[in-house]
């Protein structure tokens, strides 16, 4: 009974954690732009094909505030939705060809759970919800290995990945007109 009672308590201490320390990210996610706005100022000469590239290597929401009312939003969705899903492209590739040589995580084995179960439509549902990047790279790599045909896994993670950044853009310009820092 000594052992349960320690396992609770780990269990307990364990959540609050996490839920202080998604707390901060929140808090730094939203906070952290105005702090260092002045030094970006400059962003949007990167302009699109650097907003793709930014996307493409998953820091492309990350830049969107800056570029939400300097460039046109339906190019960054478009853009933001391509390259967030072209990032995945290699994954899905090493999943089709490759052979897995190691016992898969515990992660790995919920995310093929998943993808077993729903298939196409958990893909789009992983391409819309904020999801780290790694779970999208474990999902990629599992639909090749599943062997779900590329243009299949590209419509659906690209559909997923463009509701997703409609919503986020759409906030950006909304969040644009109400805070004078935008």
């Amino acid at each position: 009974e000594n052992t349960r009672k320690k396992r609770s308590t780990l269990y307990r201490y364990r959540h609050r954690m996490i839920r202080i320390v998604s707390i901060i990210a929140i808090i730094a996610i939203l906070f952290v732009p105005a702090l260092i706005y002045q030094r970006l100022e400059g962003l949007d000469s990167l302009g699109y094909l650097g907003f793709f590239a930014a996307n493409y290597f998953g820091y492309g929401l990350y830049i969107l505030p800056f570029l939400v009312t300097k460039l046109n939003p339906v190019l960054l969705i478009l853009i933001g939705a391509f390259g967030s899903t072209i990032d995945e492209v290699f994954a899905w590739y090493v999943g089709k060809t490759g052979e897995l040589h190691e016992k898969p995580s515990k992660l790995h084995q919920k995310v093929e759970r998943y993808i077993h179960r729903y298939g196409l439509f958990g893909i789009f549902v992983i391409g819309v919800v904020p999801t780290p990047g790694f779970i999208v790279t474990i999902a990629a790599y599992i639909s090749g290995h599943f062997q779900i045909p590329f243009r299949k896994y590209f419509i659906a993670g690209f559909s997923g990945r463009l509701i997703s950044r409609t919503i986020w853009t759409l906030g950006f310009l909304y969040a644009s007109k109400r805070v004078s820092w935008f």
